[in-house]
């Protein structure tokens, strides 16, 4: 009965992740998805000397072509360049909140608040 009105596969999967940034930022972003159960699959950098970040190998330019259905941070500490790459990308834009945050009731938490 209840089978039927949940989707408990859905329910298993873990979101999808990709960023945009492979440094100091983004490490602290991965450490925060992992710990929301969400997934990291692809970090894009253009700088060549960002081999990898953890296990995940730097796929170097944006590519919006690849993994559309992933959800994308933009995993780069500077506000400004957050902002400028926010407009260049094609991916939904996620969110990142740790389980361990404390947030007011009448807090209003946009797209992209990491």
């Amino acid at each position: 009965m209840l089978e039927k009105h949940l989707p408990w596969s859905r329910l298993m999967e873990k979101t999808n992740v990709i960023f945009i940034g492979a440094g100091g930022h983004a490490r602290v972003l991965a450490s925060v998805i992992e710990a929301e159960e969400k997934k990291l699959i692809a970090v894009f950098d253009p700088d060549p000397t960002k081999k990898r970040l953890d296990e995940i190998k730097n796929l170097g330019e944006y590519d919006r072509s690849l993994f559309p259905a992933a959800n994308l941070l933009i995993a780069i500490g500077d506000n400004s360049t957050r902002k400028r790459i926010s407009n260049l990308v094609a991916h939904p834009i996620g969110q990142v909140i740790h389980p361990s945050a404390q947030i007011d009731r009448l807090t209003r938490l946009a797209q992209g608040v990491q």
